[in-house]
């Protein structure tokens, strides 16, 4: 009785969980530069409108590879003179990375994260997927 009891609980936790909507759309589109100029202009303002928000970016490609401390599949996207967006993919995204080439302009959505310390002037995205 116990046991079927539990199984109960655990069955009903379990579909409601399933019921939990998943969020299917990223906030606005923008441009890289745009986003990074707002970083640039007042860095306080900007953490506190996308830090842990979802966002879609546009912008030209720099760079694509592998990063070997952590094996994170990354676009680099170009923004301004001082600053560009790091994009991390999923490691299964890796043949999608593959074929992008410098040049490409590309929309990217992606989770904004760790933006209170910029490193290096990049802004970053996770769990990254190509839009549209």
């Amino acid at each position: 009785m116990l046991i079927a009891g539990a199984a109960l609980i655990l069955c009903g936790c379990w579909s409601r969980q399933d019921a939990v909507p998943q969020e299917t759309t990223f906030g606005p589109m923008l441009a890289t530069g745009e986003w990074a100029a707002e970083f640039e202009a007042d860095q306080g303002a900007a953490v506190v409108k996308y830090d842990g928000h979802n966002i879609v970016v546009k912008g030209e490609v720099l760079e694509t590879g592998i990063e070997k401390e952590t094996t994170v599949v990354f676009v680099r996207l170009a923004a301004t003179a001082d600053t560009s967006v790091f994009c991390a993919f999923r490691t299964a995204d890796k043949a999608v990375v593959d074929r992008l080439r410098r040049g490409h302009t590309i929309k990217v959505s992606g989770s904004c994260t760790g933006l209170e310390g910029i490193v290096d002037n990049e802004l970053n995205l996770s769990l990254c997927r190509l839009a549209e």
